[in-house]
């Protein structure tokens, strides 16, 4: 009798446990920023990383790659799998890794030749992520107009 005593309340407190994990995560789930609003941010950081650059600002640059990769790393914590899109946490590093990795030496070397071509194939990889991931309609480009007057980009 005891034993199935101890059973029953072991039995309630895991139940009433998972009842409270579940209820913890929607919270979560309902505070948590969609991949929409995550990737809108990327795209601001990608406009300032040219703008700064352009600017010779490479300490600002140096920030915007580092906002870049820590946008990417939330798209891939927050959404592993996307609609369709299974293996989100697998694509996003698969095609972006090596061009981050390459535009973060290259701001280094403060090079706008240099940066101009990482650049552009980190904005290549963002357009064949989109293709691969079914979002081929979300292109993705240099910028050709200023949008931030807001901010000062000269050092």
């Amino acid at each position: 009798m005891k034993k199935l005593i101890f059973f029953l309340l072991i039995t309630l407190t895991l139940s009433a446990c998972a009842l409270k994990t579940e209820r913890l995560q929607n919270q979560a789930d309902a505070w948590k920023p969609g991949l929409g609003e995550i990737m809108g941010v990327i795209q601001q950081h990608h406009a300032k990383l040219y703008y700064s650059a352009k600017a010779g600002n490479w300490v600002l640059a140096e920030y915007q790659v580092g906002e870049i990769q820590e946008g990417l790393e939330t798209t891939v914590r927050l959404y592993p799998q996307f609609k369709e899109v299974n293996e989100l946490s697998v694509l996003v590093p698969a095609a972006t890794k090596d061009d981050m990795e390459n535009l973060s030496k290259t701001v280094k070397k403060k090079n706008l030749d240099e940066f101009l071509v990482a650049y552009n194939k980190l904005t290549n990889s963002c357009n064949a992520c989109h293709n691969a991931a079914n979002r081929g309609f979300i292109v993705i480009q240099t910028p050709t107009a200023f949008e931030f007057s807001n901010q000062k980009f000269e050092p």
